[in-house]
């Protein structure tokens, strides 16, 4: 899944939930996201798409959910929860002023 985080309320917002997490789908995640407002000022940050991949952890996955539709759709399901109930507006404590080294 590649996602976004929008600041300002902390929701999830253009989930994409995909196979594959590659380069290219990255760059076409970002195509989709922009593409609403290709003139605004937009800020990604990205964690080098390191899908921490090991044995244990595709068990387990394998063994949560009954298919690749479930975890779709139970994915989906708790971004819709977090969104509701957990994501809470960022209240911002950085003043602004350059940190002295």
């Amino acid at each position: 899944m590649t996602a976004n985080i929008e600041i300002a309320t902390r929701k999830v917002v253009s989930p994409r939930i995909r196979e594959t997490r590659t380069n290219i789908d990255f760059v076409e995640h970002i195509d989709t996201t922009t593409s609403d407002d290709p003139d605004g000022r937009w800020v990604f940050v990205a964690d080098h798409l390191d899908p921490h991949k090991s044995e244990e952890w595709v068990r387990y996955v394998a063994a949560a959910f009954t298919s690749e539709q479930d975890l779709h759709d139970k994915l989906l399901a708790f971004i819709d929860y977090f969104n509701a109930v957990l994501a809470k507006p960022c209240r911002w404590t950085y003043p602004g002023e350059p940190v002295a080294a």
